[in-house]
C-alpha cells in the first residue's frame, strides 16, 4: 500500500480499485459466464429430464396424500381377516444340523 492507502502492485489495482470497466472488459465477462453456463448445461443436462419427472412426481403425492387426510375412507362394518390353513409339515426322520457345526470344512489349520 502507498501513503494514500493505493495498492502498489499492478494487479492489486486492477482487483481492488473500484473504476468503471470498459466495454471489453464488460464483454469479455459476459463471455466468460456464458461459457461457463454452457458447460454446466452440457454437464447437468441428462440429469435434467429425470430431476422434472421426479419433482411432477413428488407433487402429485403431496396433493394425493393431503387430499386424503380429509376423505372419510372408513367403513362402517370391520372385516374380519380369513383364517387359511397353512401347509402340514411332517416331522423328518433325520437329525436336525447343529448350529456349532459348520457344513463345509473350517479354513483354520487348526482342527476344532
Amino acid at each position: 500500500m502507498d501513503d494514500e492507502g493505493r495498492p502498489v502492485k499492478p494487479w492489486a489495482r486492477l482487483l481492488f480499485l473500484p473504476r468503471q470497466l470498459t466495454e471489453t472488459e464488460y464483454r469479455l465477462g459476459l463471455a466468460v459466464v456464458g461459457i461457463a453456463v454452457l458447460i454446466a448445461c452440457s454437464i447437468a443436462w441428462p440429469l435434467v429430464p429425470q430431476l422434472l419427472v421426479n419433482l411432477l412426481w413428488g407433487m402429485g403425492s403431496v396433493i394425493a396424500w393431503f387430499g386424503g387426510l380429509f376423505t372419510g375412507g372408513g367403513s362402517p362394518e370391520v372385516v374380519a381377516p380369513v383364517l387359511t390353513p397353512g401347509p402340514t409339515v411332517l416331522p423328518s426322520p433325520f437329525p436336525s444340523p447343529s448350529p456349532f457345526q459348520s457344513p463345509s470344512p473350517s479354513p483354520s489349520p487348526f482342527p476344532r
